[in-house]
């Protein structure tokens, strides 16, 4: 349905979309997407990142804007290099002006139009993150995932699969006050104070498994998610200093290890996770002081808060419990040295 501009939306809405290898998809999704966006809003831009792509995206949006002028601004972000999704889509979010901002981490097209609007009305109802999603079977490993990750990272909200999301300029100044450098979006997000929430919808593709996700960096950005935003790091290298060092230095036995094994190689290797608990404890906190109580904010964002900053004392007591492992065993290894 096309709106006079007195019945559109007058908030300005950027949409920032990652493009590698997509020119088969742009065009679709340049239909549905952009032509739902123009005939919703009054005002609206477009901010395409394409991240070194090897068959002609970039030929094929110059050619469909050729075609089809615009009534919106048009922005490509050429990479000079390939920077990986998280990355390009953080730079791409940099860019953007608008009242909201569209995040699409895809090109595929599985939802009807009316999709975005669902997602900005469910903003206007107070809420500064929406995702959205589909009800399409997730991979196995996708599912095993977002399983562990809800479980050790404790957070109200949920991570789940998401096609695309919606912001307001507020959570993204939120985001940006809380580092420089953002791993995984979309974890930040639900760990930004935030009120958040999620629809789905029904897909409109045949395939029984969702094509919304990557599998050519999902290795990297899942350990990336583990040490920054759970403590699932600290857990393993806390098990292992209890398991290895605590048993063989209350025995004074060489910690059960099998004969034939270098104790210096079996102390190392604690050395190594204890050191692999530490880097991850000061990586992944957000910079979430415990002063930040006292900012302005109330109610959920004020209660998000006070849940993230107990998170870290807690963290900072199993930290704790390492290095005190670590200690005995240097304690122990310098003993059985002399």
């Amino acid at each position: 349905m096309i709106r006079d501009i007195s019945q559109k939306e007058q908030k300005f809405i950027s949409v920032v979309a990652y493009v590698h290898n997509g020119a088969k998809e742009l065009p679709a999704f340049l239909d549905t997407v952009m032509g739902a966006c123009d005939a919703l809003f009054a005002k609206c831009e477009l901010i395409l990142v394409e991240d070194c792509s090897d068959d002609g995206s970039l030929q094929v949006i110059r050619s469909y804007y050729a075609e089809k002028p615009a009534d919106y601004m048009v922005s490509i972000i050429k990479m000079g290099a390939y920077q990986g999704m998280e990355s390009a889509m953080n730079a791409g979010r940099d860019m953007a002006i608008g009242d909201y901002v569209y995040e699409f981490d895809d090109l595929f097209v599985d939802y009807e139009a009316g999709v975005l609007e669902n997602a900005y009305r469910k903003c206007l109802e107070g809420n500064d993150i929406v995702g959205v999603g589909c009800n399409a079977k997730m991979r196995l490993t996708s599912r095993l995932f977002y399983r562990i990750y809800n479980k050790a990272s404790n957070t109200r909200h949920q991570l789940g699969q998401e096609t695309f999301r919606i912001l307001s300029r507020r959570a993204i100044n939120r985001v940006k006050s809380m580092g420089s450098y953002i791993p995984y979006r979309k974890a930040v997000y639900l760990n930004c104070g935030l009120r958040c929430d999620h629809i789905v919808y029904q897909s409109t593709s045949p395939e029984e498994l969702t094509r919304h996700s990557r599998t050519d960096e999902r290795t990297g950005l899942a350990l990336d998610s583990f040490i920054y935003f759970t403590n699932v790091m600290e857990r393993i290298s806390f098990g292992i200093a209890i398991c290895v060092l605590l048993p063989g230095h209350a025995s004074g036995l060489r910690m059960g290890v099998p004969d034939g094994v270098p104790l210096h190689r079996i102390y190392g290797t604690v050395r190594a996770a204890v050191h692999c608990a530490e880097i991850s404890f000061c990586r992944h906190q957000p910079d979430l002081p415990p002063s930040a109580l006292s900012d302005r904010g109330c109610g959920e964002d004020r209660e998000e808060l006070r849940i993230q900053v107990q998170k870290m004392q807690m963290q900072e007591r199993q930290l704790h419990g390492v290095r005190v492992a670590a200690a005995g065993a240097s304690s122990y290894y310098q003993r059985s040295c002399r």
